[in-house]
């Protein structure tokens, strides 16, 4: 009877081991979250990187895969500007970004003087969607900083003030391509005034599809 108690304390106390273990691991492991985002041909949209469980990052190097054939990156926001409140949570000091659009991807590095461990979106990256975009549902993800030999490899494009390595956990995002201005009807801005009018001749005035730049 006591050599089975004994096994029974053991057991328990592995099972807990393991559950704390377990929940440091999850404690120390973050998140990152693509946004999911829609529009139309002609349209600009925005997609967020946010991370959350942040155990503290200093180094970032990785890729973001989207189709250019589709989609024209645009540039990206990493930082409050103008004074303006920090709405998102997580700005970097400063990043470098390259558009691969031969091969699908934009190259992402930031380097900080310390570690941050605050939560929130880490960047916003800005395409416009294509004229000639088709209806579908496209994703954008990351992957490593060198896709074409590495893949989706991530094991070492985070890392912390003490050179190691953090492997996140990552949520695919996407973008949605709704109708053709053809089939969805133009969405125009408001008229202005070309030439104006006079004694003797009329004037002119127009409006132009925010999406496709029909006059």
């Amino acid at each position: 009877m006591k050599n089975f108690k004994r096994i029974i304390a053991l057991l328990l106390s592995l099972i807990l081991l393991l559950l704390l273990n377990l929940t440091a691991f999850a404690e120390g492991t973050p998140q990152i979250t693509l946004s999911d985002v829609s529009g139309n041909p002609g349209d600009s949209v925005t997609v967020d990187i946010k991370i959350d469980n942040n155990p503290g990052i200093m180094t970032m190097a990785f890729s973001i895969k989207y189709d250019s054939d589709t989609f024209e990156y645009t540039g990206c926001q990493y930082k409050v500007k103008n004074g303006e409140s920090n709405t998102k949570g997580y700005f970097l000091t400063t990043c470098s970004s390259k558009d691969h659009p031969d091969k699908n991807y934009i190259s992402f590095l930031s380097t900080e003087t310390s570690d941050k461990t605050n939560n929130g979106t880490i960047v916003s990256l800005n395409f416009k969607i294509k004229d000639n975009a088709k209806t579908e549902k496209y994703t954008v993800e990351l992957a490593n900083l060198y896709p074409e030999k590495f893949g989706g490899r991530l094991s070492d494009c985070f890392a912390n003030s003490k050179q190691q390595y953090i492997t996140p956990s990552v949520s695919i995002g996407s973008i949605t391509v709704g109708k053709p201005c053809e089939e969805l009807g133009h969405k125009y801005t408001s008229w202005a005034v070309v030439k104006s009018a006079d004694c003797t001749n009329n004037g002119q005035k127009q409006r132009i599809c925010e999406r496709c730049g029909y006059e």
